[in-house]
């Protein structure tokens, strides 16, 4: 009696990895099901997550906002593309994820700035915008003589607030005086300022303060010398209170 042959190890590996039906053909295996279910997410996706998370500095730099309003087109471009992709594309999650993100975070972060920006005038003073309301003024020339521009006159004796950037010197620490520009164009890359484009502040109450780099802001009296001397600053603020700026604008 022939003994019957037992199947060779090739045979064996095809039984595990297909199936024959009746008709012999070789039916679809799991590895097959899971390369098929392989689905990419759009390129757009992390690009619209990533600018989400970016526009945290939406918190610092009001700017910022920018990047959200992006990422919230990015997304919906996203999700267009997975909804009329039949389902070969995947992410709407994520998708929806990035646009909850940018329109959130810089909403919040708006916010966060505006409390800050009404929060920092002190009591008392009138919020005065260095570049805008004195440097853009510049002076008016009449019989020969500087004077100030109309729109800055009201502004002479009063308790102002106003942000600039300090002129850097060798001293830095327990300054008494110190010259306030417009812009750190100025101050930091050896610039000439108009005399419209500074102030100097003289501290009152023997308060003194230490150099900072960046947007400062000072509180004070302001005081205007139209006829002082080429060199000398024409605006004088007799300061009473100093800080980093807390906001950008």
């Amino acid at each position: 009696m022939t003994q019957a042959s037992l199947p060779t190890q090739d045979a064996t590996a095809q039984d595990r990895s297909a199936t024959v039906d009746g008709s012999g053909s070789r039916q679809s295996t799991a590895a097959d099901e899971f390369d098929y279910d392989y689905r990419p997410v759009p390129a757009l996706v992390p690009v619209a997550l990533f600018c989400g998370l970016a526009s945290l500095a939406s918190f610092i730099f009001l700017s910022a906002i920018v990047l959200g309003v992006a990422g919230q087109v990015i997304s919906l471009v996203a999700l267009r593309r997975i909804r009329r992709s039949d389902g070969t594309l995947t992410g709407t999650g994520l998708s929806l994820l990035a646009l909850g993100l940018c329109v959130v975070i810089p909403l919040a972060g708006v916010g966060f700035q505006m409390y800050e920006y009404q929060d920092e005038l002190p009591d008392g003073y009138r919020r005065v915008n260095f570049p805008r309301e004195i440097s853009a003024k510049e002076f008016v020339i009449k019989d020969g003589k500087r004077e100030l521009h109309q729109d800055v006159k009201p502004l002479n004796g009063q308790a102002i607030f106003i942000k600039g950037y300090m002129y850097q010197t060798k001293e830095a620490e327990g300054l008494r005086r110190f010259v306030l520009l417009k812009d750190n164009g100025e101050c930091c890359f050896g610039g000439d300022p108009k005399p419209y484009d500074m102030i100097g502040v003289q501290m009152q109450d023997s308060k003194k303060v230490d150099s900072m780099e960046g947007l400062v802001a000072v509180a004070g009296i302001l005081r205007a010398n139209p006829a002082a001397k080429p060199g000398t600053p024409v605006y004088i603020l007799e300061g009473n209170f100093f800080s980093k700026a807390r906001t950008a604008f």
